[in-house]
């Protein structure tokens, strides 16, 4: 009896050093939990209270517990490696079913999804047209390797400042191509529907006032506005000479106070939002024809000083390629594309 309490001893001292052992081999072990062995106490069967005399038998390893702590979170060279801050588990799948596991070093197979070092696929909520994840069923993380569709400008905003008491062009009638038939001018890029970039140019010319009754009359700082896509002209005719331009008024603040198509019918800026559309210019290369493109000037000023452009924004981009993968803490996974555009893939579901 002795011995073999003494055995159960060393048996015990050997399945403690197994799991320290197990441990230390797994220091590199992304994802590892350690582990400790608990042990019990082992005695002969009898009446509890009833039997003084009951020796020990020794001792036994009752469970080895994993230590689900959180462990360091370190930096590494793959976009695709993830860690798990706090709880849970990453949900993989593969021909067996169902696997779950907190090493985050994954890559990706011939078809776009993101597997584990064994190749399980890791799962996701697929995200919702409207919205939202379906938290009902789930889906093998897939990388959007597509292209990222284009969007052509329709709007933009304009915000910039024109000089005061700036006496008109030295030439009357407006060419693009004579930097006497204008004051300042200023570009911007936009995009037609197949992607492609063109720029666009702003011409803006002072106007002299004439003060008689409408709808002849030009109001007191008022400026013709035109502009040109690439080296078309988008608001009249082809030939410079007979462009239409469209006008803006500023009021004794320098805001604008009107927006004008024809000199004489001043539109209110609170009717018409200070937006001037330039339209008409039909891209060659098969887009859908023509652009119309509609500019906000609202926050356009006519201040004393020098000619200055703030910022021009309009709403198209060029097609895109896929750039990197973003994860956001809630574990919403996205597809980020070269022309600024991202996609939702879906949200990770994690185990717990």
């Amino acid at each position: 009896m002795a011995f073999s309490t003494a055995l159960s001893g060393l048996t015990a001292a050997s399945s403690d050093l197994d799991v320290t052992a197990n441990n230390i081999a797994n220091a590199d072990t992304i994802g590892f939990k350690d582990a400790r062995a608990q042990f019990a106490d082992v005695y002969a069967a009898g009446a509890v209270n009833l039997n003084n005399s009951v020796i020990g038998q020794g001792v036994r390893l009752s469970s080895t517990k994993q230590q689900f702590t959180q462990g360091n979170i370190s930096t590494s060279s793959s976009n695709l490696d993830l860690a798990i801050s706090g709880d849970g588990f990453y949900t993989l799948k593969d021909a067996n079913g169902y696997a779950y596991s907190r090493n985050g070093q994954f890559g990706e197979d011939k078809s776009g999804n993101v597997i584990s070092s064994t190749g399980q696929a890791l799962q996701v909520y697929p995200p919702l047209i409207n919205g939202g994840f379906n938290t009902g069923t789930l889906s093998n993380l897939n990388l959007q390797t597509a292209q990222s569709a284009p969007l052509a400008t329709t709007k933009g905003t304009v915000i910039l400042n024109l000089p005061a008491n700036t006496a008109p062009p030295s030439v009357a009638v407006f060419d693009p191509t004579n930097a006497l038939s204008y004051n300042q001018s200023t570009s911007t890029t936009v995009y037609d529907t197949l992607g492609n970039a063109y720029p666009a140019t702003m011409y803006f010319s002072a106007v002299a006032a004439a003060p008689t009754p409408a709808p002849t009359g030009v109001p007191p700082n008022t400026w013709a506005v035109n502009m040109t896509v690439g080296t078309n002209p988008v608001t009249g005719a082809p030939n410079p000479a007979s462009l239409t331009p469209q006008y803006l008024t500023f009021n004794s603040a320098g805001a604008v106070s009107a927006t004008e198509t024809t000199l004489g019918t001043a539109i209110p800026v609170a009717t018409s939002g200070g937006v001037l559309t330039f339209a008409g210019y039909s891209p060659t290369d098969g887009a859908a024809t023509p652009m119309s493109l509609a500019f906000d000037f609202s926050k356009t000023t006519q201040y004393g000083g020098q000619f200055g452009v703030t910022s021009i924004t309009q709403n198209g981009y060029a097609t895109g390629q896929l750039s990197t993968v973003a994860i956001d803490p809630a574990g919403i996974v996205s597809a980020v594309y070269t022309n600024g555009r991202s996609t939702q893939l879906g949200q990770l579901a994690m185990a717990s």
